[in-house]
């Protein structure tokens, strides 16, 4: 297969993986708006907010996570050998997370109370009460995600990405439909209500794809032992980068629940805003770059794995660049449009904005992250990733503790700017010593002639915010008028590697 045939098979897969993670967004956004329309930005949607990251943090405590990261290449390995072999892995892998994962449900749904403590110790006493009813509902989505999350690695293993696609989309249509249906006699738990039907709706999906082959599922635990060992230690060091990965994040909602009611809120919906180009393009990108790059250094062949990575690099800039410039232009409307209405005030406004452009200015660092992770996986050097991810865990309590003191809310997001393109860099320059030497200066005329066209495009966009009314239709069109305007310039500028992505699309 030709470089050009990968990368078009790389854009297509990546193109169904965004395609459903839009979907899934609007989806978000839908919720989000109709949420704090009802319920404002207080402690009923803080509560939402501690409650809904359980079944994430569950998963990174009990190491799931790791296990699905490393789960792909062992199962591959094992299908050599035979499909039951590998049916007999994954049976065991299956079976001994959901051991792991039933004391751990029992004790959370008998003491919610200690869970939410944990999380939120700024909550008061009524705050507590409804994250932890919340927590009782939400808990068995732990188990069902587990189970959706192999199915889901093991249907990838046979080329099969659609239903991955599909069941994100039918939880967020049915968490939504709850939401507008059931939230006038359930209140804020109607969305607990919806997460717990959807993550099943969406296990449901995994199973009547592998409805040929789910036969093949055995309730062995120790079977196939020696890859059980490989898998293990693979997963060693991602686990500890994936737990501390999250601690990050839960750190920063400890910190803030300690701030005034709607802190954690206005800091949730900024992240969403400004992760938007980051869940669209960066991850879906990474995720199918993962096996090509895993592919060229198996064989040694490093010319290619630096040739597809900087191709990584490019699809990276060519997002990145031009969103970082188009959120400093319109981010205050932008939030005004999607969110400013009922209980939802200006002042909330004002607020999220600005911890939306702290955010905007490091997202060019954020967006290549996930592709420097995967290619240090790719490479089988995990160890860095864990020193990368305690690094950035220990350097961000530092700073919370020293910003919140003078910054507030905005501490918190200062904190992240500050720290982001440091280890960024820092990455950046363990690969390029890894392979012997990455070629980053070749990337220079694409970005300059990606600058130049995001800048134009930004200047443009930003008058006609203070042209038009502020409302949803018009910044959806100002978006789509921006997009179009930042292609033809980079277009007439002839760029080369636009040409190359088109003709590699036609391929697809």
């Amino acid at each position: 297969m030709t470089q050009i045939d990968t990368k078009g098979r790389i854009l297509k897969a990546t193109s169904v993986l965004s395609l459903s993670t839009f979907i899934t967004l609007i989806l978000g956004y839908l919720r989000d708006m109709i949420m704090v329309y009802r319920f404002g930005s207080g402690e009923e949607t803080d509560a939402w907010f501690i409650a809904s990251t359980i079944p994430e943090l569950f998963h990174k405590v009990l190491f799931l996570g790791a296990v699905g990261a490393v789960f792909v290449p062992t199962f591959t390995s094992a299908m050599k050998e035979g499909e039951k072999r590998a049916w007999r892995l994954a049976s065991s892998v299956v079976n001994i997370g959901a051991l792991a994962i039933m004391p751990l449900l029992i004790i959370g749904m008998v003491f919610p109370e200690s869970i939410v403590s944990i999380l939120a110790p700024g909550f008061s006493p009524p705050a507590k009460e409804v994250a932890s009813e919340l927590v009782r509902v939400l808990l068995p989505v732990v188990l069902i995600t587990w189970l959706s999350g192999m199915l889901g690695n093991i249907l990838h293993v046979y080329g099969r990405f659609l239903p991955s696609g599909v069941a994100p989309v039918i939880n967020s249509t049915i968490l939504l439909l709850s939401l507008i249906f059931l939230s006038g006699r359930y209140g804020i738990a109607s969305l607990a209500y919806g997460s717990l039907v959807g993550a099943l709706a969406g296990l449901l999906c995994f199973l009547l794809s592998l409805r040929k082959r789910i036969t093949l599922y055995t309730p062995s635990l120790l079977e196939e032992r020696r890859y059980l060992k490989d898998l293990f230690l693979l997963m060693l060091p991602v686990a500890g980068a994936e737990l501390i990965g999250k601690g990050i994040g839960v750190v920063d909602r400890i910190f803030a629940s300690t701030l005034e009611a709607g802190s954690i809120t206005d800091l949730q919906i900024a992240l969403k805003v400004v992760s938007l180009p980051l869940l669209l393009f960066s991850r879906a990108s990474s995720i199918v770059l993962y096996p090509y790059l895993s592919h060229h250094t198996s064989r040694g062949s490093t010319k290619g794995f630096k040739d597809l990575f900087l191709f990584g690099i490019k699809v990276n800039l060519f997002i990145s660049i031009p969103s970082t410039i188009g959120l400093f232009a319109m981010g205050r409307p932008f939030i005004s449009a999607l969110f400013e209405r009922g209980a939802f005030t200006s002042s909330d406004t004002y607020i999220t904005a600005n911890l939306l452009y702290l955010f905007t200015a490091v997202l060019v660092f954020q967006m290549v992250i996930p592709l420097l992770l995967r290619g240090f996986y790719s490479l089988g050097q995990n160890w860095v990733i864990f020193r990368y991810e305690t690094s950035y865990f220990l350097v961000n309590v530092i700073l919370d503790l020293i910003l919140i003191r003078y910054f507030g809310i905005y501490g918190i997001a200062l904190a992240t700017a500050l720290i982001v393109p440091v280890l960024a860099i820092y990455l950046l320059y363990r690969i390029h010593r890894e392979v012997g030497g990455m070629e980053y200066h070749l990337l220079l005329p694409f970005l300059k002639k990606v600058l130049f066209s995001a800048l134009l495009m930004g200047w443009v966009i930003y008058y006609l915010t203070l042209l038009v009314p502020t409302n949803l239709p018009w910044i959806i069109l100002e978006v789509i008028l921006g997009a179009g305007l930042y292609i033809l310039i980079l277009f007439l500028l002839k760029t080369e590697e636009l040409n190359k992505l088109l003709s590699t699309v036609r391929i697809v």
